[in-house]
């Protein structure tokens, strides 16, 4: 199931592709599920809605939401493809962390490079500003197998 995902935007200007698609693996249950809810999505629009979400979102954070140890057991996988002009296509996955603790490590791997290097001013997606590199900083870090297809 195709999902928005703000990394498109910094794919794009990572890679120069101009067509990324972000998808999540659904059941055919759970995206007939999602299809049935979008009828409701207006009711997001109202603040009392808004903030009994809100409320119910901040009690979880406050209790800690996942146990470090549920956390810990999770992970992400990341698989991609590419199709050049000619139609040949490539792929590469990853496994890393779960999403929580790969956020945190990124941001401070970033923010360590930062401090260390003398850079330009500007805009940097985190692939621009340290290359492929900063993979092998995040927690979980299997490497990428490529495959060509």
């Amino acid at each position: 199931m195709s999902i928005p995902w703000g990394d498109v935007a910094t794919a794009y200007y990572s890679t120069g592709i101009p067509n990324i698609t972000v998808f999540t693996p659904r059941t055919q249950k759970g995206i007939d599920k999602i299809k049935r809810q979008r009828k409701w999505l207006f009711i997001m629009k109202l603040g009392i809605v808004q903030n009994f979400i809100k409320n119910k979102l901040d009690k979880k954070i406050v209790n800690g939401g996942d146990s470090d140890e549920k956390r810990t057991q999770s992970k992400m996988w990341v698989w991609a493809e590419v199709k050049n002009d000619s139609g040949q296509l490539y792929s590469g996955k990853f496994q890393v962390a779960n999403g929580y603790d790969v956020t945190g490590f990124g941001a401070m791997a970033i923010a360590k490079y930062l401090l260390e290097k003398e850079l330009a001013g500007g805009y940097y997606t985190p692939s621009k500003l340290m290359g492929p590199d900063i993979l092998d900083s995040l927690p979980g870090f299997s490497g990428i197998e490529y495959s060509n297809n």
